[in-house]
C-alpha cells in the first residue's frame, strides 16, 4: 500500500508541472523574447536567457514528429545541444529560424534567407495549443504536447514539447 502511495503521490507532481500551455502563456514567452532581444540590442550585448531554441542535429527541427524546445539558452547547453534552430520572433507575426552550431570552434551559422523567414500563428482549439509557421517554400503545423516549466541558475524556463501535424 505504501509503495502505490508513492507512486501515485509521483505521478501527480509529474502531471502538475508538466501541464498543457495556454495561448496566453506562450504569447507571454514570445512578448518577452522579443523584449530582451532588443534590450541586448540596446546595450551592444546579447541576451541568452529568453531565447527559444530546439534541437537541429542532422536537421531533425525540420523532419522528426516530435520537436522540443527550451526557452534558455543555457539550458540547452546543459542538454548538451550542439546544432540548434533559435527561433527569433519579430513584430507583424513574423519567425526566423537561425540554425548555428556551438560545439566546435570557431562558433558558426548560417545566414538566414527567405526560406527562413515565416508567418506564424497561434490557435487555442478545444483546449488545444496548435503553432503554424508558412511561407511561400514550407509549412508546418504542430500540437505542443506539454510544457514543463523549469529552474536553472535560479530563472525559470520552460521545455515545451510539440507534435508535427500533416
Amino acid at each position: 500500500m505504501r509503495i502505490f502511495n508513492m507512486i501515485v503521490l509521483m505521478l501527480s507532481f509529474s502531471f502538475c508541472f508538466s501541464q498543457q500551455m495556454t495561448k496566453s502563456e506562450f504569447k507571454k514567452i514570445i512578448n518577452n523574447s522579443i523584449k530582451e532581444k532588443r534590450k541586448g540590442e540596446r546595450r551592444g550585448s546579447s541576451t541568452s536567457h529568453y531565447n527559444i531554441l530546439s534541437n537541429n542535429k542532422d536537421s531533425i527541427f525540420f523532419k522528426t514528429k516530435k520537436v522540443e524546445i527550451f526557452t534558455s539558452q543555457a539550458a540547452a547547453r546543459q542538454k548538451g545541444l550542439c546544432r540548434t534552430i533559435e527561433l527569433e520572433f519579430l513584430k507583424n507575426r513574423q519567425i526566423i529560424f537561425y540554425d548555428s552550431q556551438s560545439c566546435n570552434e570557431p562558433s558558426s551559422g548560417l545566414i538566414p534567407t527567405r526560406k527562413n523567414l515565416y508567418k506564424y500563428k497561434i490557435k487555442q482549439i478545444n483546449k488545444q495549443l496548435y503553432i503554424y509557421f508558412k511561407n511561400s517554400f514550407n509549412e508546418m503545423k504542430f500540437k505542443v504536447v506539454s510544457a514543463s516549466r523549469k529552474l536553472l541558475n535560479g530563472k525559470n524556463y520552460y521545455e515545451i514539447e510539440m507534435e508535427r501535424i500533416k
